[in-house]
């Protein structure tokens, strides 16, 4: 399982092609913003995905109380 931190955090990994892993979003340090999905459309705090060639890019959403109204 590779852990995204919140606040604009990054992790990285060495996976190799093919290998099915978990994602989880970390939770908000602000104690008010939840996890909302993903910016591909994933709506789920964890996603699994299958590692395809080159480097994936994911981005957590975090909306603001101001974004939930």
């Amino acid at each position: 399982m590779l852990q995204i931190p919140a606040e604009g955090g990054r992790s990285s990994a060495v996976i190799n092609e093919g290998a099915i892993f978990d994602v989880i979003a970390a939770m908000a340090t602000d104690g008010v913003a939840t996890v909302a999905g993903w910016a591909a459309g994933v709506a789920d705090r964890s996603r699994v995905l299958t590692m395809g060639v080159g480097d994936p890019t994911l981005t957590a959403r975090y909306p603001t109380p101001i974004d939930r109204r």
